[in-house]
């Protein structure tokens, strides 16, 4: 079950990092709160997902 979870965040983290991030993230910060939250989301997900990939 994890493996599949890992490996669909994996595959959502690299289209992350393919897409624009910093001018994402500047229009998120720019734009309405509840986009700022969403990348807050997406960044604890994300981060809590390569920490535990890696411990």
């Amino acid at each position: 079950m994890s493996k599949i979870y890992f490996s669909i965040l994996s595959f959502f983290s690299i289209g992350l990092a393919q897409s624009n991030l910093t001018e994402s993230v500047g229009n998120a910060i720019t734009s309405e709160p509840s986009n700022i939250k969403w990348w807050i989301i997406v960044a604890i997900i994300v981060g809590a997902a390569f920490y535990l990939r890696m411990k």
